[in-house]
């Protein structure tokens, strides 16, 4: 767990910048951090195979409406902002006890990179302002002076492409 590791990196490179030795108090820390950490790492491995067993036994019509439902309430997340907890207690309507699995399955760092309306202002600023040098940060068309989104790539002899459609090898 990152936690412990950062716990037990500060302890360690405190003892060692300053100078002193490994106190028998801290070593001893040291070593229990170590074997929860062990401990933890050891029953995320469980819970992820539990959560793996049971999607299996699960039926495909099952899996693809739950997993259609919560893509529908991530979008809509990512589209009307909110935290963490907003998304998992509200949107999601889990309970407490959800915070720390969901958590490890990634959800907070999803949760936290969710903010579609800053990209669409980017994007419009971009255009409006035509500033080619943005172009490929957020995916217009590598062609000059056309900032509309790309959707296609191909390889050329110059290299890879990633235009619009029109200025694609597939237009006709």
């Amino acid at each position: 767990m990152p936690v412990f590791r950062t716990v037990l990196s500060c302890l360690v490179s405190t003892s060692v910048t300053c100078g002193g030795k490994m106190t028998e108090e801290n070593k001893s820390l040291v070593d229990a951090l170590g074997e929860l950490s062990e401990i933890l790492n050891k029953a995320q491995e469980e819970n992820k195979n539990y959560l793996d067993q049971i999607l299996e036994e699960t039926p495909y019509d099952t899996k693809l409406a739950v997993t259609a439902w919560v893509m529908r309430h991530i979008l809509d997340h990512a589209m009307d902002g909110g935290s963490y907890r907003y998304l998992i207690y509200d949107r999601l309507g889990f309970d407490m006890d959800a915070y720390g699995v969901l958590q490890e399955a990634g959800a907070l760092t999803i949760s936290n990179e969710f903010d579609i309306q800053k990209m669409i202002d980017i994007k419009d600023h971009v255009r409006e302002e035509k500033i080619e040098s943005m172009k490929k940060l957020v995916g217009f068309c590598d062609e000059p002076e056309c900032y509309i989104e790309a959707g296609c790539g191909f390889p050329t002899d110059d290299g890879y492409r990633w235009t619009c459609y029109e200025h694609s090898k597939f237009a006709t």
